[in-house]
């Protein structure tokens, strides 16, 4: 039991890490991501979907760590790791979209 703790809270603290990518986008690349400009359902998508996704990681890990001699191959894995960074990549564009009034 301690070990699926701790595996769903390494899962959580990477997608925790992925969710830190539309700041360090921010800060890394001198750009401003809309805040208030945004559309009211924009910014609500992208709440639902920053608190999701930590969520899901923790429970994919230990879907796929957790069991002893787990089998899944990295098939999944890679599979849940460009869809969220393809989503978060989304958002992060979509942000900036909106604050430059490009969309």
């Amino acid at each position: 039991m301690i070990r699926k703790i701790s595996i769903f809270v390494a899962g959580f603290l990477f997608g925790f890490l992925i969710d830190m990518i539309p700041r360090l986008s921010e800060l890394s690349l001198n750009i401003y991501l809309c805040r208030e400009a945004c559309p009211s359902w924009f910014r609500e998508a992208s709440m639902i979907t920053y608190l999701a996704i930590p969520i899901f990681w923790g429970v994919f890990a230990v879907w796929a760590f957790g069991r002893p001699a787990s089998k899944v191959g990295n098939k999944p894995k890679t599979i849940a790791l460009a869809a969220s960074l393809l989503l978060i990549f989304a958002i992060t564009w979509t942000a900036y979209a909106y604050h430059q009034q490009i969309i």
